[in-house]
C-alpha cells in the first residue's frame, strides 16, 4: 500500500468493513454470539469483540488517531512505509513506548484496544483486496497489558527504583548510563532525552533551591506541549557536552529499555521502565527541597511539580508515595 500515513489509515478504515457507524451494535453482538456458538467458540467479550466494528464517531476518531500514532512510531523506529505490513513487533514496540512515556492505565487500555481493532481492520482490508492475511497481535498485546498493569497501576505502590544509582552502574552501554543519569537527576521524560542537540545546552548556574551548581538542558515541547529547562549535576552536564562535541548524542529507546531491564535484574530490583528513574527523581528532589529551612510541604510539592512539567500538583503526589 502506498500513500501517506493519514491516507493509508483512512483507506483501511473505510474499505475494511470496520466502519459500522450508523449500524446497530446490539444486533451485531447477537450475530457475533451466534457465530461463536456455531464454531464452538466461548462467547466471551473478547471473542465477540473480534466480530464487531467501530460504531461511534468518537471511537472512530480516537482509534484512527491511535493508528496514525502507531504507524508514525513504526515509520520512525523501523522504517515502515506500508500499514498492511504491520507486524506484532511494531505493536509491541509502540505499546511499550506508551508505557515508558508514563501514560495512565486507562489511556494505555485505549491504545491496546485500538491495536486490537487495527488487526481486525487489516484482516478485513486484506480480504477486500483478495490478499487474505492474518494479523495476530493478541499475544504481544496481552504481554504488554500485563506489563502495564504492573507498572502503570501503581497509585498506591511506588514505581521508583529502590537504588537507581546501582542500576545506572549496571548499564552496559555508556550512552545509556548517561541517559539514565540525566533522567534521575532532572526527572526528564525518556522521549525528551532520546536526542539532545548543542543548542539545548544552556550552561551552568546555581540551583535556585539548594544553591549547588547545575547544568541546564532546554527541553523542547515535552508531553502536553510544554517547554522548559531541566537541571543535572555538573559532572553529567560536562559528560553530555563532551559527547555532543565529539559527534552526536542520541539513543535508541528499544536498546535503552533492554539494557535497563537487564540492569534492574542484575541489581536485584523490579524493572519499572525508564519512568522508574523519573519517579526516583521526584522522591529524591522532594526530600532535598524539604531539607532546606522554611520550605513547606505545599511549596516543595509545587517546585517538584513545576520541574516535572506536570499540569497539576495532584499528579506529582502519586510520585511521592
Amino acid at each position: 500500500m502506498r500513500g501517506g500515513v493519514k491516507w493509508q489509515v483512512k483507506e483501511i478504515f473505510l474499505r475494511s468493513g470496520i466502519n459500522k457507524r450508523g449500524v446497530s451494535k446490539h444486533k451485531d453482538k447477537a450475530i457475533a454470539r451466534n457465530i461463536c456458538k456455531m464454531n464452538g467458540i466461548p462467547t466471551t467479550p473478547k471473542n465477540i469483540a473480534k466480530h464487531l466494528g467501530i460504531y461511534s464517531i468518537q471511537t472512530a476518531t480516537t482509534y484512527m488517531d491511535s493508528w496514525k500514532s502507531l504507524f508514525n512510531h513504526a515509520k520512525a523506529d523501523d522504517g515502515l512505509r506500508d500499514l498492511t505490513k504491520k507486524e506484532p513487533t511494531h505493536v509491541q514496540n509502540y505499546l511499550e513506548w506508551k508505557i515508558e512515556s508514563g501514560v495512565t492505565l486507562k489511556s494505555f487500555r485505549t491504545y491496546a484496544a485500538a491495536c486490537e481493532k487495527l488487526a481486525i481492520a487489516l484482516e478485513g482490508y486484506s480480504k477486500k483486496i483478495n490478499k487474505p492475511q492474518r494479523y495476530d497481535f493478541a499475544g504481544v498485546i496481552h504481554d504488554c497489558q500485563r506489563t502495564a498493569a504492573h507498572i502503570l497501576n501503581s497509585r498506591k505502590v511506588s514505581r521508583a527504583y529502590e537504588s537507581p544509582r546501582s542500576i545506572i552502574r549496571k548499564l552496559e552501554v555508556p550512552a545509556h548510563r548517561l541517559a539514565a543519569a540525566i533522567q534521575l537527576q532532572s526527572g526528564a521524560r525518556v522521549n525528551d532525552i532520546l536526542s539532545i542537540k548543542p543548542h539545548q545546552l544552556n550552561g551552568i548556574e546555581r540551583d535556585p533551591v539548594t544553591g549547588d551548581p547545575k547544568g541546564k538542558i532546554w527541553i523542547e515541547k515535552s508531553k502536553g506541549g510544554k517547554s522548559g529547562e531541566v537541571r543535572v549535576n555538573t559532572t553529567t552536564y560536562v559528560w553530555l557536552k563532551e559527547v555532543i562535541n565529539n559527534g552526536r548524542y542520541g539513543i535508541n529507546l528499544k536498546e535503552y529499555r533492554a539494557d535497563l531491564r537487564l540492569a534492574a535484574k542484575l541489581s536485584s530490583q523490579t524493572y519499572q521502565g525508564t519512568h522508574g528513574l523519573r519517579w526516583a527523581f521526584a522522591q529524591i528532589r522532594f526530600r532535598e527541597i524539604q531539607e532546606k529551612e522554611n520550605i513547606s510541604y505545599k511549596k516543595a510539592l509545587s517546585i517538584v511539580s513545576r520541574e516535572m512539567f506536570h499540569k497539576r500538583e495532584n499528579i506529582t503526589k502519586h510520585y511521592l508515595t
